[in-house]
């Protein structure tokens, strides 16, 4: 599905960029018109006239998942994409977002026992 979703976005006029951290929204009158990232090449700021903030969520912050879904956030194995450290989310609130009423759930699947540990390097 995504290749169809990047193809339909780029047929409509869309740029994607990966590779890219954000760090701020630009928002004037009250509506964003872009951002502004790192990417290798230096601080960078792109202007849009609709900005999608596709980042991944914020599982790979233990500070965020300990604030919105459990205290125990200490304990809980990062089973996914450890880069996903809410940019989007955190840039989305600075400039006045509501976070959902269900927030404090997630999808996961539940373990009859811990996985073996595991390293960054052997993750897939």
């Amino acid at each position: 599905m995504v290749p169809a979703l990047v193809d339909k976005l780029r047929a409509l006029g869309g740029e994607i960029f990966t590779g890219t951290a954000l760090d701020s929204l630009i928002v004037e009158k009250g509506t964003i018109t872009g951002a502004h990232t790192y990417t290798d090449a230096g601080p960078q700021e792109f202007h849009a006239s609709t900005t999608i903030l596709a980042t991944g969520g914020f599982q790979g912050n233990p500070e965020l998942v300990a604030r919105y879904i459990t205290k125990n956030a200490h304990d809980m194995y990062l089973r996914s994409n450890p880069f996903s450290t809410g940019d989007g989310f955190m840039a989305a609130l600075t400039i006045g977002a509501a976070t959902s009423e269900l927030l404090h759930s997630f999808y996961g699947h539940a373990l009859v026992a811990p996985p073996a540990r595991f390293n960054h390097l052997e993750f897939l």
